[in-house]
């Protein structure tokens, strides 16, 4: 699947001695060449979503007689008759779960990455503490 800002660069073999294998990579890189791809911005507004997620987990605990605050997907406890909204509810609290969980890996892994180039990745290249030394052969 070539698409998005996929970059392809084929590499064709040709070989002298077998020409119908030859002539089958020719055909090939010619329809290779032909492939063009439209690259488009996919920016996602993460705060917006999670506000409207928010504004969502609202509406649905004044509708239910709940407190939103402090509340986790985890404290619903689902029955046999449980309604439409209460099942929103916890599935729109998971995925607010999720996307602060995911939002703060990628913070950590931001901090990291400009942690080491701000020391040029001489903290990468020093030898670890946790790892046992080398041995000389």
């Amino acid at each position: 699947a070539l698409g998005g800002s996929a970059l392809c660069i084929p590499l064709v073999h040709i070989a002298v001695d077998n020409y119908e294998e030859t002539e089958a990579m020719l055909a090939l890189a010619t329809k290779l060449a032909t492939i063009t791809c439209k690259v488009k911005a996919n920016m996602v507004d993460y705060g917006a979503e999670l506000a409207a997620k928010q504004t969502r987990v609202e509406a649905l605990c004044r509708k239910l007689g709940r407190r939103p605050q402090g509340l986790k997907s985890s404290d619903i406890i689902m029955g046999m008759n449980c309604s439409q909204d209460l099942l929103e509810l916890r599935d729109t609290l998971y995925a607010m779960e999720l996307q602060q969980r995911d939002g703060n890996e990628w913070a950590k892994a931001e901090e990291a990455s400009q942690a080491f180039k701000a020391d040029g990745g001489a903290a990468a290249t020093m030898a670890r503490l946790d790892r046992k030394p080398k041995k000389d052969p």
